[in-house]
């Protein structure tokens, strides 16, 4: 599981050093903390703006900021989290 996840990490760089995708969301503070909010309290009907400020972003920054690093907006990613946990 661990190699699998080494290896999961150097694709996420794709050979430049830099981190792209779930990696670069991860690895950045302000969307990293709204993650961790989400799993943290799953059942909260979740805003962008109450994200965005977990950050300390502004809804428009935070939504820009997300989906350059994840590939998509965040309202996505909590839609299919809702989706998740309702199935």
């Amino acid at each position: 599981m661990a190699r699998w996840g080494l290896r999961w990490w150097e694709r996420q760089r794709h050979g430049s050093g830099h981190l792209t995708g779930w990696a670069a969301a991860l690895a950045a503070p302000a969307v990293a903390a709204a993650l961790r909010a989400v799993h943290a309290d799953p059942a909260r009907p979740w805003t962008v703006e109450e994200l965005g400020a977990t950050g300390g972003l502004s809804r428009a920054a935070f939504t820009r900021h997300f989906t350059a690093l994840a590939g998509e907006p965040p309202l996505g990613c909590l839609t299919g989290q809702y989706r998740r946990q309702a199935s």
